[in-house]
């Protein structure tokens, strides 16, 4: 959630004190003394300070007066001395005559000092002899919500507050909404924050609840067991390659351009058999269809899981993939991975993130000759950070990757670094994004290649950008552009690609 509980509680306490005012003020006797009207004189104009002095030493010459004892409570309270404000208002509410306004101060107290224990305690005293109902129930609802075990019982005690007393209307809706949360009634906090957030938008409360509102959005959209997408671009790729930019399917380096169309689906269905724990699984799809080189339409079919667990700050996950990659309608290629990624988060906007994976490729095609069987068993770590900015709605991310692939034949057996920089952020608005990559990767081959008879390594460059318009809700519009240059030092490996793309993306 964008904003901790208790930090909104302690914001919203404050608005809310104005509505306790006139019921908690206590006036000077008739014929007090004038030592005793300078302290009460100094705490009503807000020099708490002076106030705090003269009720200090009032307080050890009349240990016996309820008045003083008060008054020292509720001036150590306005200073946020909770420990000296707490036994001043015991006395309060004790000695003769008791003062009844000094409870509900006494119970305020207790909370922001977190004795939830004692304030339940003095919370039941206060009900017994009806003092101040509205403001003890509001008080009631506050403890509950924060011992978070009777959650109910939080929102009985608000909707009996605001039953009584209207002025709380509002601040009482809002933390029922705060216990909803916590309850994990989404739907129903949602639209108590959204009733807020438009009745009055100029209050704090109500952005407050409007940014609640958003938040409960956004988990929503994360937590949903069926989520997906499918949708269609057009493609121009300068240098068609059967080549893929994740994985290597030919030797073949091509030197044509051609258009394409491309379609894409991807389904997960979510389950969560603890709250620290979640499982998932689902099914991708890649199609594309070239316009005149036809020998190069391919279809890609992921079949994927993953466990996951929770501990805090840090999300343990171990995936696996099953691909299967078909070339001109012939089975191409099988592929099974598995891993795992550690995201560890560090503060609100920093996520530090490690991994290792083994992927084992299957090529179902005939090597072209010797040194070029390309089955391979590929071991792959990486590290990387992520900077979360604009609140969240964007985010920086640099990774390092090493990686082995220990393939059949020689040609192929390479020791790869990759170094990969992306990011995304709105651009504007929200629903317009602007993002991209740029990646370097070196690949030191570890073998002489056999057709050249010379050492080869690979340098390759991507840059990547998007720009995408979500036309209406989980409908958006994107354009793509990727540059790739491949600068190897045997010239059968160099290319330089240009991939320009414009479709549509529809999430479910």
């Amino acid at each position: 959630m964008t904003f901790k509980i208790h930090t909104i509680l302690i914001i919203t306490l404050f608005l809310c004190a104005a509505c306790f005012a006139e019921s908690f003020g206590v006036e000077a006797p008739e014929g007090s003394d004038p030592a005793m009207q300078k302290a009460i004189w100094e705490y009503k104009h807000e020099n708490f300070e002076e106030a705090y002095v003269l009720l200090k030493k009032l307080r050890k010459e009349r240990p016996d007066s309820s008045l003083v004892a008060y008054y020292l409570g509720i001036t150590c309270k306005q200073m946020q001395k909770y420990g000296e404000a707490k036994p001043s208002l015991e006395a309060a509410v004790t000695l003769h005559p008791k003062i009844k306004n000094a409870l509900p101060e006494l119970i305020d107290v207790l909370y922001k000092k977190g004795d939830l224990k004692e304030a339940r305690r003095w919370i039941k005293v206060a009900e017994d002899q009806g003092i101040h109902p509205p403001q003890v129930a509001f008080f009631k609802g506050l403890v509950l919500l924060k011992e978070g075990e009777d959650l109910d019982g939080a929102v009985e005690a608000f909707e009996k507050a605001k039953a009584e007393d209207p002025a709380l209307e509002k601040t009482a809706d809002y933390y029922i909404g705060l216990a909803y949360v916590k309850a994990d009634k989404l739907r129903d906090a949602k639209s108590i924050f959204r009733d807020i957030a438009s009745e009055n938008p100029n209050l704090s409360l109500a952005a407050f609840a409007d940014q609640y509102a958003d938040a409960i959005d956004r988990k929503q959209e994360a937590t949903r067991p069926l989520r997906g997408y499918f949708g269609g671009a057009l493609q121009y790729d300068s240098n068609v390659l059967l080549k893929p930019d994740q994985s290597v399917l030919a030797t073949d380096i091509g030197d044509q351009g051609d258009w394409r169309q491309v379609y894409n689906f991807y389904g997960e269905y979510n389950w969560k058999p603890t709250e620290d724990t979640n499982l998932k699984g689902g099914y991708s799809f890649y199609g594309a269809k070239q316009f005149d080189l036809g020998f190069y339409d391919m279809l890609s079919h992921n079949i994927f899981a993953q466990g996951s667990w929770y501990a805090g700050d840090l999300a343990v996950n171990i995936p696996f993939n099953f691909n299967l990659v078909t070339v001109n309608d012939k089975h191409y290629l099988n592929t099974f991975s598995i891993g795992n990624v550690n995201n560890l988060r560090v503060g609100r906007d920093n996520m530090a993130q490690a991994g290792f994976q083994y992927k084992y490729d299957d090529f179902i095609w005939a090597p072209s000759g010797p040194g070029e069987d390309r089955d391979s068993n590929e071991y792959t770590g990486h590290v990387g950070w992520y900077w979360f900015i604009f609140d969240r709605k964007g985010f920086l991310n640099f990774t390092y990757t090493l990686n082995y692939d220990d393939t059949d034949g020689d040609n192929w057996r390479y020791v790869g670094n990759k170094f990969t920089f992306n990011g995304m952020t709105p651009v504007f608005i929200d629903k317009l994004r602007l993002g991209g990559k740029l990646e370097y990767f070196h690949q030191e081959f570890k073998e002489k290649n056999l057709i050249f008879d010379k050492d080869r390594s690979d340098d390759i460059l991507g840059a990547y950008a998007f720009l995408s318009y979500e036309i209406v809700k989980n409908l958006e519009v994107r354009l793509d552009y990727a540059f790739i240059k491949d600068a190897s030092t045997l010239s059968l490996y160099k290319y330089t690609r240009n991939v320009y793309s414009m479709g549509m993306k529809y999430k479910f």
